[in-house]
């Protein structure tokens, strides 16, 4: 059992990865738990992990401490499920699952990660730095990995913990030791209704912190230099922002033709890194992982070793990644990129793009696209939203095709490319969600991938 026991009683509704394996958890003695799911396969599966199965019609609300609901279910705005109406009106506290690490019977120093785009790279990039022969940290939350005894057997360094804004929403008292922001931009208004809610969403990761924690902001978007420049007034972390553009920061970066520099004001230093060792993408978006990973490196670890961590930085699958080269073309898998700030990173990184994008169009517009359409030579659309996208895309200098799907798309972009004498780079970054097509962004990496591997046989066969 890795949590204390505690006097609750916990009503689960979701048993999707992090429901299960939080039922599972609790369920070792740690207090009284209920669990619900309305697939009933995996109703099934918790009946025979001897979890007490319980529809929402035979819950007394009053008698739950907390509701842990699936992430996709909303708990504030119209429209909500009638388990979270009960939960409200009988003044049960709906929570997130990653709020049960303040019960944790071996205390943790706990890092948080939030933003727009970039929390798993910077979470991964953390988990490097602060890894090493004498103590081994763990990645956890949203990337995709639950806090389970299994997970934590063999670590005795920090957590850090990617969190999204529907966990963050959720945070009752939960404290983060580190807490850092990345960015902000206009993302997931289907479930946070507005902007004002999502940002306050993301700003909770600071709520509980005390004048023992540091808190971190990138603050090269405008929303984030404005939380940075309010924030004494509103929370009691210590502050330090760092910015990959922004000169005023208390961390910068600058960019030299062999080198990248990093420069901490606040020790008056500079620390060089050869571009040559580097072994990820080297674009904005990396950069701001890169000085997150850098300031908690210095913050923790206090030593001169973070050169040598770096080496061990590579992209995450499915966020920029290298895939194949045939010819003259590059094939880069993008997939993570659900929203079009995402996709004007990986536009921001490359040259000589053709773009392929498309999906389930969220809510919003695209802003700021034409100072990166001259490293779009052309836009292959595709997908549920393809009008919609030509619509958006036709405000641009940017040369357009409609395509049924993704197959086609690649294939008429590879044709296009061959033909160029010049690198090419075939960039897959939908700028959508995957959900008319696939399960999730995973799913549709791994099926271009697969593309794009196929492609690469028959072409040398």
């Amino acid at each position: 059992m890795i949590f204390n026991k505690i006097n609750k009683k916990v009503y689960i509704f979701g048993l999707g990865v992090s429901g299960m394996n939080l039922a599972l958890e609790l369920n070792r003695g740690v207090c009284e738990i209920l669990c619900w799911d309305d697939d009933k396969n995996k109703r099934m599966e918790a009946r025979k992990m001897l979890l007490k199965v319980v529809p929402d019609n035979r819950i007394k609300y009053e008698e739950l401490d907390y509701l842990v609901l699936t992430p996709g279910m909303k708990s504030t705005g119209p429209s909500l499920h009638l388990v979270v109406i009960k939960a409200r009106k009988s003044g049960t506290k709906i929570i997130s699952d990653i709020e049960f690490l303040r019960f944790l019977k071996e205390k943790k120093f706990i890092i948080g990660v939030t933003g727009t785009n970039g929390k798993s790279t910077t979470t991964k990039f953390i988990e490097s730095c602060l890894s090493d022969e004498k103590s081994n940290a763990l990645a956890c939350g949203n990337i995709g990995i639950p806090v389970t005894t299994d997970n934590l057997r063999n670590i005795n360094g920090e957590l850090i913990v990617e969190a999204s804004s529907f966990q963050l929403e959720r945070i009752d008292q939960l404290k983060f030791d580190i807490a850092i922001l990345l960015n902000i931009y206009m993302d997931h208004l289907d479930w946070h209704n507005n902007m004002n809610s999502y940002i306050n969403a993301k700003l909770k990761i600071f709520r509980n912190q005390d004048k023992t924690c540091f808190s971190i902001i990138c603050i090269d978007d405008q929303y984030c230099k404005n939380v940075a420049e309010t924030f004494c007034k509103n929370y009691k972390g210590k502050l330090i922002t760092i910015g990959s553009s922004d000169s005023s920061a208390d961390i910068t970066l600058s960019i030299r033709d062999n080198s990248i520099e990093i420069n901490n004001n606040i020790l008056e230093s500079v620390l060089k890194l050869k571009k040559d060792n580097l072994n990820f993408t080297l674009g904005k978006h990396n950069y701001q992982n890169l000085l997150a990973a850098y300031t908690v490196h210095f913050l923790v670890k206090k030593d001169n070793s973070f050169i040598k961590k770096i080496n061990k930085f590579r992209n995450l699958e499915h966020r920029i990644e290298f895939v194949k080269r045939i010819e003259n073309i590059c094939f880069f898998n993008d997939s993570k990129s659900t929203n079009i700030h995402s996709a004007m990173t990986a536009l921001d990184s490359l040259e000589n793009n053709l773009w392929l994008l498309g999906g389930r169009k969220k809510l919003g517009d695209f802003p700021e696209l034409e100072k990166y359409s001259k490293k779009i030579i052309h836009a292959f659309v595709f997908g549920e939203s393809k009008k919609e996208l030509e619509i958006e895309l036709k405000k641009y200098p940017i040369k357009i095709m409609l395509c049924r799907d993704i197959e086609e798309a690649l294939e008429t972009a590879f044709k296009y490319g061959i033909n160029l004498k010049t690198k090419i780079n075939i960039l897959f970054s939908p700028a959508c969600s995957s959900f008319d097509q696939f399960e999730n962004f995973t799913e549709r990496g791994k099926f271009f991938k697969n593309l794009v591997q196929k492609k690469y046989e028959k072409y040398y066969s």
